[in-house]
């Protein structure tokens, strides 16, 4: 049965791809890697199916997923010769053919047809080639990292030939999210504002030009970033209600605010920031040290900020510019085994920010926990490195 469904899966590859060329790698002018990419699975993955060690789901899901691709190239053909005859027709003043109203209303309803069945199988051909649908659509990190594979690209994680030398941080390459929102008030000339982490998208790769002793443990994370601004309206100080002066910890209150839901607070502001992430990994810990490199608002309540006189742009460079220092314990690395590394997997930095000019009555850092979330790996394949130093 297995051999069966590779022989249909190779047969698949060459109709859709061209003729296989072992040894170089490639069906017709495309990689094995780009191959992967279109069907949505690891360079690993792909690997046990051209070579007849996959599982038997393994195979059906990849030729269904091949299938499908035929089928949008099939009905995108079949829309593209429609729109042709459609628009010689409309230009063919002078032909002798005449169309009726029929005619025209029978054309059209083919085209919307083909149309809709165009759309439908682009929206789930989407789906196989780009799991997890960004935060915000205007984020470009895809665009350099998961590049449709016909595209002329270059991939910047390790290769699939490489990936053992560079473990085990070929194992934390890909996508990473944020695992849960956090918020961090604000200081200014009065009390009630508050920055909300909603969403981030990282993208974490091996640093290839790291010297013998730190090949393999350092990583840089291209990391995209939004918050949101709110305001309570009625600028209620932050203690005692939210903070404990005495444990130096948030509330119950602080814990369980809802800014959408609760009519005191209203949205100023929406925050898009960008930064690099340096990581180094040991056995035990994951060093992060992160570099902001600019954020702008994308969008400003004006009627609210001009009405509560909050400065938006003092915000973005004097406050958390300048006003915020960031510091982040190491993370405990639950990882030793970067096999133990999965999509789900979750790295959780404890982190104290401090506010150079103190206006907000708590005489101290303030605490927030930030938690990345793999979402999309690169190399998901058994990793030989010792996890021990």
């Amino acid at each position: 049965m297995a051999s069966d469904l590779h022989a249909t899966f190779i047969n698949k590859l060459i109709e859709n791809f061209g003729d296989h060329q072992p040894i170089t790698s490639r069906f017709g002018s495309h990689s094995y890697g780009d191959i992967a990419d279109i069907l949505c699975i690891s360079a690993s993955q792909f690997s046990k199916l051209s070579s007849g060690t996959a599982t038997e789901g393994m195979y059906i899901r990849s030729i269904k997923n091949i299938e499908q691709i035929q089928e949008y190239e099939k009905v995108r053909e079949e829309n593209k010769l429609l729109e042709y005859k459609i628009n010689t027709l409309r230009k063919d003043q002078t032909s002798t053919v005449r169309f009726t109203r029929r005619n025209l209303f029978s054309l059209i309803a083919v085209l919307l047809t083909a149309s809709l069945s165009f759309f439908f199988l682009q929206f789930s051909n989407s789906k196989l080639t780009n799991k997890q649908e960004l935060i915000d659509p205007s984020f470009v990190l895809t665009e350099f990292f998961d590049r449709d594979y016909r595209s002329e690209f270059m991939s910047p994680y390790v290769n699939v030939a490489n990936a053992q030398q560079y473990c085990p941080c070929s194992a934390y390459e890909g996508m990473w999210t944020l695992e849960n929102e956090y918020v961090i008030p604000l200081p200014g000339r009065k009390p009630g504002l508050y920055y909300l982490a909603k969403g981030l998208d990282q993208r974490l790769k091996c640093i290839l030009s790291a010297d013998d002793f730190q090949k393999g443990k350092r990583m840089i994370g291209f990391e995209q970033m939004y918050h949101e601004i709110w305001i309570d309206k009625n600028r209620e100080p932050l203690t005692p209600k939210y903070f404990n002066l005495e444990t130096k910890t948030y509330t119950e209150a602080f814990d369980n605010l809802d800014f959408e839901k609760n009519s005191n607070f209203e949205l100023a502001a929406k925050i898009k920031s960008f930064q690099f992430n340096d990581f180094l990994l040991s056995d035990t810990t994951i060093r992060r040290i992160g570099e902001p490199t600019g954020r702008y608002a994308s969008f400003i309540n004006n009627e609210l900020v001009e009405a509560y006189q909050i400065d938006i742009k003092d915000i973005l460079q004097n406050v958390i510019g300048s006003a915020l220092t960031f510091e982040c314990q190491d993370a405990q690395n639950a990882f030793c085994d970067p096999n133990d590394l999965g999509e789900g997997s979750v790295l959780t930095f404890n982190c104290e920010y401090n506010i150079s000019t103190e206006n907000l009555g708590i005489n101290g850092g303030y605490p927030y926990t930030k938690g990345y979330k793999l979402v999309k790996q690169n190399y998901s394949d058994n990793l030989l490195c010792d996890c021990k130093e």
